[in-house]
């Protein structure tokens, strides 16, 4: 992980190009630009640990658990390392010109429908995406909402939602940075939970997962 006063070089620039990678020099704290940039936010480990977070999400549970009965556990993890792997290789192949030439995928699309013709995949990538991003905020209010009434006995669904919204939009201002360093700690606090969780159910229900799920054919 990259600290805001590191010199990050951007592959496939010249030697002796680096920006160091503070407010003032480049892009500062929640400044965006369409520009190739040679000051880069995200270090191996944050992508790393990026990549873990976005993968802990509503929908890797809904597909494991809408496969899980059908196919054993072995066969449903390799099903579902199967295809986590293509789409990784999909994801990475469409990413590197990005991650080599510090260019957003609009001006990366720039190079195939042309100026007029980039607005068409914005908006196919647009309308997915804020499908499910409101999706993700019910979600995530209602979980909120939940350890809220388990905790404290307060109930209200529509008042959690508008906080995650606030949450939300601040994140967004803060930009790679913000996000970077709520993956960073978010992500370490996701592995211990799991781990805990696994240990914690493989312990309770061992027997039970052993017959239903690992050795039914």
């Amino acid at each position: 992980m990259t600290s805001n006063t590191e010199a990050i070089r951007a592959p496939g620039l010249q030697p002796g190009s680096e920006h160091t990678a503070t407010t003032g020099h480049g892009k500062g704290l929640g400044e965006e630009s369409l520009a190739p940039q040679q000051t880069r936010i995200m270090g191996k480990w944050s992508y790393l640990l990026a990549w873990f977070g976005g993968c802990v999400s509503i929908g890797t549970f809904a597909m494991g658990s809408s496969i899980v009965g059908t196919l054993n556990l072995l066969q449903a993890t390799v099903a579902i390392a199967v295809g986590c792997f293509v789409i990784g290789i999909a994801l990475a192949i469409n990413g590197a010109a990005g991650y080599k030439y510090g260019i957003p995928f609009v001006v990366q699309a720039r190079s195939a429908f042309g100026f007029a013709g980039t607005k068409f995949p914005g908006l196919v990538r647009a309308v997915p995406a804020i499908v499910w991003y409101g999706f993700q905020s019910w979600v995530g209010a209602g979980a909120l909402n939940a350890v809220s009434a388990s905790l404290f006995g307060f109930d209200n669904l529509v008042f959690w939602f508008i906080v995650f919204q606030f949450l939300q939009i601040g994140l967004s201002v803060l930009g790679f940075q913000g996000i970077k360093w709520l993956e960073n700690i978010g992500s370490g606090f996701i592995l211990v939970s799991l781990t805990y969780m696994f240990f914690s159910v493989i312990d309770k229900y061992g027997d039970v997962i052993t017959e239903r799920l690992v050795n039914i054919e």
